[in-house]
């Protein structure tokens, strides 16, 4: 039987997907993606290979074929947590009434330190686009450079990449069409962290 790396990589190749685009829509990194397909006996997660192969649309009788390999992990206990519409300050960050539904992660995820939030908006495309969903661990402060969930005036929440200088603080867009904002002196407690963004999950 075909091992499951090459019948990754072969499908990826064949539905014309390079890494960095199935690292997005999968949501699972280039480095291990890379890892995936290079080593005959790396052990896959089976959250991951489903991600993997629900975006290279694998066909289900091969699929059921590959799980029979030794290298795909089966024991990964999971949890679900929910997906908000959006995330605004003044309501425990979450509220009930935001919440749409509930995601399948890893039980390490499966706490109230994690959410999912549903993307609105193309400011950070193309890595993040409208409608996907990205995991956020909930904490008040991300380092310089980390991608998080920050709410600017009390309004809802939005997603930016974070970086600090002397005594500013900059709000930085991936599309170069949204402007980045910058915030200094007593300025930057106009931006509240909500959390870091662990990882994005391109739902279609």
């Amino acid at each position: 039987m075909e091992k499951v790396n090459n019948v990754l990589k072969r499908y990826r190749k064949l539905r014309g997907i390079s890494l960095e685009e199935l690292a997005v829509r999968s949501g699972v990194p280039k480095s291990t993606l890379n890892r995936y397909e290079n080593n005959n006996n790396q052990k896959i997660d089976i959250k991951n290979f489903i991600d993997i192969t629900r975006v290279l649309e694998i066909p289900a009788i091969e699929i059921e074929l590959l799980l029979l390999d030794g290298n795909i992990k089966r024991c990964e206990v999971m949890a679900k947590i929910p997906v908000v519409g959006e995330v605004c300050a003044g309501r425990g960050i979450i509220a009930q009434e935001d919440i749409l539904g509930y995601e399948t992660v890893e039980e390490r995820y499966g706490t109230d330190e994690y959410f999912f939030l549903s993307v609105k908006g193309d400011s950070m495309s193309p890595h993040i686009a409208d409608g996907d969903l990205v995991l956020v661990k909930k904490q008040e402060s991300v380092e310089s450079g980390e991608i998080a969930v920050v709410i600017v005036d009390d309004e809802n929440g939005m997603i930016k990449k974070v970086e600090y200088d002397t005594d500013a603080l900059k709000l930085i867009s991936f599309n170069p069409y949204h402007p980045d904002m910058t915030f200094n002196g007593d300025e930057m407690n106009r931006v509240l962290v909500v959390g870091k963004v662990i990882e994005s999950k391109r739902k279609w």
